[in-house]
């Protein structure tokens, strides 16, 4: 899959730590199929972060510990994760990855001011 067809989506979920949203939110990714998902307002801790990663059945990417940032890739989609760089607070991550033999350097994910959203998945 050539880097310009990735489907990449980030997404503010007001908290995941609920199983049935978490569920939810998780399939409505795998129906559309969205290749690498940035969330935003996870609300994950070290406590549940075990459920979160059974619930999705790709890679998973967190920030540093109880951070509320995640990173989904879908199963099938060719990354790999060669070195994340994790900063302060767990606010930011940086990885190194390989898109199909395409080594990309930069910030997959950033957890920025609480805007309103213009779609709910609740």
């Amino acid at each position: 899959m050539p880097v310009g067809d990735l489907k990449i989506l980030t997404l503010n979920c007001r908290g995941l730590c609920d199983g049935k949203k978490r569920l939810r939110v998780f399939h409505f990714l795998q129906q559309q199929q969205i290749d690498i998902t940035l969330l935003q307002e996870t609300y994950v801790t070290n406590v549940n972060r075990e459920k979160f990663d059974r619930d999705w059945t790709g890679k998973v990417i967190h920030g540093e510990p109880d951070s509320s940032q995640s990173t989904l890739i879908r199963t099938g989609t060719d990354v790999t994760v060669m070195k994340c760089y994790r900063g302060e607070e767990g606010r930011k991550v940086t990885a190194n990855v390989d898109i199909n033999g395409e080594t990309l350097n930069g910030r997959i994910c950033i957890h920025t001011e609480q805007s309103r959203p213009t779609h709910r998945l609740s």
